[in-house]
Formats: C-alpha cells, structure tokens, sequence
C-alpha cells in the first residue's frame, strides 16, 4: 500500500534542538557537490505526522532519526506551537509567511479516528477525499495543485507521474512559504558583475550586491559569519563564508547543532563591508536512501514497517521521499519555498574600519525563523 507525504514547510522551544540535529543529520548524507538548497523543517513536519501512525520499532527509529526525544504529545505540542507561531507573524503582515497541512485519503482506505484527530488537532491536517485506485492521475492533480496554491506558484508538480496509483492509500501535505524583505536591502544602483571563484578555481561571473552597513557579524579562524535580518525580526539568514576558497568542505564536515550555535554566540553588531551575489536556486531531491542510512530504514520496508497507528490496513510503507524547494535572493530580499512527498506504498568601534564580507567562493546559508528553527538550508557554489 502507498501512504505518501507531500509538505512544503514550517518551523517548531525544544524543536529548535531537535531540527537542528536532524537538519544537520541529513546534510551530511545529502550530496556533497554542486549548488543545494532543501528545507529541512519540511521534511521533519512531514514526517512528524506520518510517526504519528507509526508503531513499534519503526516508530522508535523513525524518532532517533528526528530526534524526538520527547513524550510524543510534547512532540506534536512543538510542531503545533511552531505551525502556530508561522502563520502568526503571516498574518502580522510584515513579511509573507505561511504553513498549511492536508490529508489526502484513499476512499476506501479507513484511518483510525486518534490519527485524524491529533493530524487535524495538532498540525490543522484536515481530510480530503481522494479516489486513487479509479482516478490517481486526477488525484495527483489535485495534491499538486494545493502544494502549488500554498506556495505562490513556486513549487509545481511535487507528485510526478506515476508518484500515486492504485496502491496508493494516503498523503499528508504541509505546505510553507516564505517572501521577505531586508530589513536592510542593497541599493540596486549598486549591484555589480564581479567573478565567483568555485571550489575547483574556475571563475564565473555573478552579479554582485554590494553595501556597507550595520549587522550581526564574527570573525572567526576559519569562516566569517553574517546575519542579514528580514523585515520581520524573527527571520534572518546567516551566512558562513569559509576563509580558503575550497573551505567549505571541511565546514560542512563539522556542521551540527553544536556548531550553529557557537557561530549565533559569536555574532556582534557592527559595520560590514558586504558583497554577495545575487542567485535563484532550485532544487529536487530523493531523501529516501539518506533517511534509511541515517536509521528509519524499517518505516521503507514492506514486510517490517508498523503504521497500525493510522490505519488496521496491514502493508503501509514509506516508498520514497521527495523534496524539492526555490530561493531567489536579491536587493529587495528573499523568496523560498519547499515541498516533501513521503511515498508510502502498501559590538566594535564606530573608528574601527569595517571589516569586508565578501563572498565570491562557496559559502552555505541557513534562513532561520521564529525560536531560531531551521527553515531552510543552503549551499551556493555556483551562481551562474
């Protein structure tokens, strides 16, 4: 049978922790090349709500895995503060933001009424009938089209062809989208070419934003760090420009919760001297092999995983777990968007002179939001 998950995004005072690891879990078995962006918060939000059916050991792996290592209510309570907190500062108007969840049911497929309720109750997943076994294809259609509406457009065709089918008994949608102004933004008249230096040395030319003024920023041995805010004061991005052109490498090596947080210690106010191209990143990828090799593999195995917690109907597996996710950053600000399907079958000195942030070689970038959450995760090296 096919249980799949389709999301987008959202962010959980203890989930702040709890993603973070799982976040940086998951990016050390994503690929290690090339320009990335996903949403980790996505995927856990996602996958929250399909342990919510699980049961036994694949229950027990799938928390390690997310690092829920709460009581499950207190888990779900997380999400639903977080989903909560999104929509809060969404509606405060000063930047867009938004979380939605759905359900998508097989007609004949029975979920157990303590799912249904702590999916709706929790994280406001309410149901919606689907005919997969008669119409899959319009099914799909469907799935998509509210991936699409919740997030402006940005993320299309989650579900691919052939992504549901007879087989197929569930899907879980979150949807998150975000679009922010700088609190702070470049002046366009200021925006100029300039060469990207990959990892590898070859140049490419990017278009450059360029300003001086106050941030959050640290001066470490091997990377410097730079926080722009958003609009909003519970949004920001930070940046981690490694030192050595071919740094980020080893950073990525290191990246976990830990890390993160030394670097948000690290950070002072002060005048900064910034550089930092202009670039649109688009991204789809298969989290299923890494999710297993991190530890859930029983919740991707017919004969062994347990989901009686959603449903009597004996088979339900994870698949395959889609993600794919947008940014654009430029003058004005940034928009991202993401989107999971889990396939289930069966202070310096004023005199000081400011120090330069320029960032012409691979460097990864994290957009954070309300209690500090991961939404998103980023590596640019190359903005061709």
């Amino acid at each position: 049978m096919k249980l799949l998950l389709a999301l987008a995004l959202a962010f959980p005072a203890h989930g702040a922790t709890m993603n973070d690891a799982f976040a940086f879990a998951l990016h050390a078995k994503l690929p290690k090349d090339g320009n990335l962006f996903y949403s980790p918060y996505s995927l856990s939000s996602a996958l929250a709500m399909a342990w919510a059916g699980a049961g036994g050991e694949t229950a027990a792996e799938m928390a390690k895995v997310l690092g829920f290592t709460q009581a499950a209510a207190e888990v779900h309570k997380d999400f639903q503060g977080t989903n909560e907190a999104i929509n809060a500062v969404g509606k405060a108007g000063v930047v867009k933001l938004s979380a939605a969840n759905s359900l998508w049911v097989e007609k004949t497929f029975a979920l157990k009424k303590a799912f249904t309720d702590l999916c709706a109750g929790a994280y406001g997943g309410s149901a919606n009938g689907a005919d997969f076994k008669q119409a899959a294809g319009k099914a799909r259609l469907a799935i998509n089209a509210w991936v699409e509406g919740k997030t402006a457009g940005r993320i299309k065709d989650l579900v691919p062809e052939g992504g549901v089918h007879a087989l197929t008994r569930l899907v879980i949608a979150n949807a998150v989208y975000f679009k922010g102004d700088w609190e702070d933004p470049f002046m366009n008249e200021s925006t100029q070419p300039a060469s990207f230096t990959k990892a590898d040395g070859a140049k490419v030319q990017a278009q450059f934003m360029n300003k001086t003024s106050w941030h959050r920023f640290a001066e470490l041995p091997d990377v410097q760090l730079l926080e722009l805010a958003y609009k909003a004061e519970s949004v920001s991005m930070l940046i981690v420009l490694p030192k050595k052109r071919d740094g980020l490498r080893d950073v990525e090596k290191r990246l976990n919760a830990a890390a993160l947080a030394r670097w948000t210690a690290a950070l002072e106010g002060r005048k900064v001297q910034v550089a930092l191209p202009k670039f649109k990143l688009e991204q789809t990828l298969s989290a299923d092999k890494a999710l297993a090799e991190l530890g859930m593999a029983r919740a991707f195995d017919a004969a062994k995983a347990d989901f009686s917690g959603m449903s009597e109907e004996k088979g339900v597996f994870i698949g395959a777990v889609l993600h794919k996710a947008f940014v654009a950053v430029d003058e004005k600000g940034t928009e991202a968007a993401a989107a999971t399907a889990v396939m289930m079958p069966g202070s310096a000195m004023m005199s000081d002179p400011p120090p330069v942030f320029r960032a012409d070689h691979p460097f990864l970038f994290l957009i954070r939001g309300p209690k500090g959450v991961l939404l998103f995760v980023g590596r640019l090296a190359d903005p061709a």
